[in-house]
């Protein structure tokens, strides 16, 4: 808003005026801006009161506006294709991890650089624009579709590990059921399980195994044990010792003096 008065000399000694009111200031057709456009100007007299007295001042008011073309074609329009390009990796099978990986990482990478150098070119002020709040959601939609194919490979992984444990662990049932007799007898032959609990093998539930192998039956930190020394290359586990309590614990003679010693004076 550029303004004429004096500095030195009071309303007393100096007034300022118009010449012919609105029209004393024009703007000239052949003048142009890259940036800008003038919409239109205000001239009026102004009288300023400061310490010293009264002043009279001219002041002409001009209007712009922003030329969004080069705002358009520089950044708009690239920020959406980007973020348009980003969304191809969801068409994309999940297997293929160099192409979606590349992809998800370039259009982050080029949505970061476009954000600097606007901001570079752009006025150092604290509040938010209309064009960060614009790359902004970009760069976030762009983020996102990285992240998405991070969350489906990991779901996917999990599917296929739980896939292949079911799997072993219906074979490992199978070969049970032909080595064992007593595990055909179970009312449900999908849950019958080694007794030897191994790695990735879920465990059968203590009422089947004890209904299957009764006294035989071992615990999960022995089978697990058993299986270690299985792997370390031993072949037999005769001379292991048994945890837990011995299977001579509960018979029909220690029951029977079990209860008589309440009778016993």
């Amino acid at each position: 808003m550029p303004w004429v008065g004096a500095v030195g000399y009071p309303m007393k000694d100096i007034r300022y005026k118009w010449k012919e009111n609105d029209s004393s200031v024009r703007i000239s057709q052949s003048v142009e801006l890259p940036q800008f456009k003038v919409v239109g100007l205000q001239i009026s007299s102004r009288v300023v009161n400061l310490t010293t007295g009264k002043y009279s001042r001219l002041v002409c008011e001009i209007t712009f506006v922003r030329s969004m073309g080069y705002y358009l074609i520089q950044i708009y329009i690239p920020a959406g294709l980007i973020v348009i390009i980003s969304w191809v990796s969801f068409w994309l099978h999940r297997n293929a991890t160099p192409a979606r990986v590349a992809l998800g990482v370039t259009t982050v990478l080029t949505m970061t650089t476009l954000m600097s150098s606007t901001n570079a070119a752009m006025p150092k002020i604290s509040y938010v624009k209309s064009i960060d709040v614009y790359l902004g959601t970009c760069f976030v939609m762009v983020f996102a579709s990285l992240l998405e194919y991070a969350t489906v490979g990991y779901l996917a992984k999990r599917i296929s590990m739980r896939k292949t444990r079911t799997q072993l662990m219906a074979r490992l049932a199978e070969q049970h059921r032909q080595r064992c007799p007593a595990a055909a007898t179970l009312p449900d032959p999908d849950h019958v399980l080694i007794p030897c609990h191994a790695p990735g093998v879920p465990l059968i539930k203590t009422a089947m195994l004890q209904k299957a192998f009764k006294d035989d039956c071992i615990s999960r930190s022995q089978s697990g044990k058993w299986h270690k020394a299985f792997k370390e290359g031993r072949e037999e586990v005769a001379d292991e010792p048994r945890l837990g309590r011995p299977t001579t614990a509960r018979t029909d003679e220690n029951v029977d003096r079990v209860l008589e010693v309440p009778t016993v004076d």
